[in-house]
């Protein structure tokens, strides 16, 4: 199955990519055309980068509220991203009036309607929703770059 997961900065990519068993920001690591290769994968970067990339397989947008999604950004990376921010709402916004998109509620996750969007052949785990449902996950923010920076980077901002 081919999927990517995006959305906002701050938008459970990194929890989603655990749930869902995908690779988690590969921007942070690849170039943007190399993470194509990559059959599933959940990175807010792609929203910087959907209109060049997008290869028509699944999409899914975890949808939070701009505000929020800003001020918790600002909080955890301790830095300005109101530059990539607003492209990547206006990106969002325009990705999801183009093409179909599997929507998600940020404030109603609903994991069992999203597993069974894509695998629709496997059994969800409840137990295993339950307890992942349990923790933070996050990459830690040594390891991570900003889409800020990467835009910055590959002249999108």
């Amino acid at each position: 199955m081919k999927y990517i997961v995006t959305g906002l900065l701050r938008s459970r990519t990194a929890w989603t990519s655990v749930f869902l068993g995908c690779t988690a920001h590969p921007f942070n690591r690849m170039t943007p055309e190399n993470t194509m290769d990559i059959d599933c994968f959940a990175d807010p970067a792609f929203l910087l980068f959907w209109e060049e990339l997008y290869d028509g397989r699944k999409i899914v947008v975890i949808k939070r509220d701009y505000d929020e999604a800003l001020q918790s950004a600002v909080k955890v990376f301790g830095m300005d991203v109101n530059k990539v921010m607003p492209k990547m709402k206006r990106n969002m916004d325009k990705m999801l009036s183009s093409i179909d998109c599997y929507v998600v509620d940020f404030d109603n996750y609903d994991g069992e309607a999203l597993w069974k969007h894509l695998y629709p052949d496997e059994e969800f785990s409840s137990y295993r929703y339950e307890r992942l449902s349990e923790l933070t996950i996050q990459e830690r923010k040594d390891a991570y770059i900003a889409p800020e920076a990467i835009a910055a980077i590959r002249g999108v901002i």
